[in-house]
């Protein structure tokens, strides 16, 4: 029965680095992969990193485990022409950022989504509205959207033009669009997905 459950799972990691996958949701991005310690991160087009790692067992079958206990058996097939496509990466521009610029209480104003309408757009703003970052010198945050809230640590990284936001053993990865002194924009992972925040509520 489990393995009818998980029939559909796949991971597809090309030579150049390049993978797409169906563990539970679809992704795509980039992948590195450390032979020694056996380590695979995957690095998410949705703004997200993720660490895994991966056995091979025979040239027919691996072992990926997600954390002490959560392992599956992957059987090799044959790619499919669709699992070839590569989204092509966004070409963003965007900006550097010091500590003292990041380091704010930042609540949101708007979530900007490709393809929606300015009606749309108001009700996605609407749904996360209180939602806040607050960014502390020492490396650390808190982040609350709707009524999670969530405590890790930050750093920049890409000449500071890169903000990843660590928490619960998973890295979200933000590229910064804009920034002032009352005002961030910041794009989600290479996606066309950016929220613009205010020091304001």
């Amino acid at each position: 029965m489990l393995k009818k459950m998980f029939s559909e799972m796949t991971i597809y990691l090309k030579g150049n680095n390049h993978y797409k996958s169906e563990l539970m949701t679809r992704d795509e991005g980039t992948y590195e992969y450390e032979k020694t310690s056996k380590k695979l991160t995957l690095i998410s087009n949705k703004g997200t990193k993720s660490e895994l790692e991966l056995s091979v067992l025979t040239n027919e079958t691996l072992l990926l485990s997600f954390g002490k206990g959560k392992s599956i058996i992957l059987r090799k097939t044959i790619a499919s022409p669709d699992d070839e496509k590569e989204t092509a990466p966004q070409k963003l521009e965007l900006v550097s950022i010091t500590t003292a610029q990041l380091c704010k209480k930042w609540f949101l104003n708007k979530r900007y989504l490709p393809n929606r309408t300015e009606e749309q757009l108001k009700t996605v703003t609407e749904l996360f509205k209180g939602t806040y970052f607050d960014f502390k010198s020492d490396n650390t945050y808190t982040v609350k959207i709707g009524q999670i809230t969530e405590a890790g640590k930050w750093n920049l990284s890409n000449e500071n033009k890169t903000l990843n936001l660590t928490a619960n053993g998973e890295t979200k990865i933000w590229n910064i669009k804009k920034i002032s002194e009352n005002e961030i924009q910041m794009i989600r992972g290479n996606t066309e997905e950016f929220w613009t925040f205010s020091t304001k509520e």
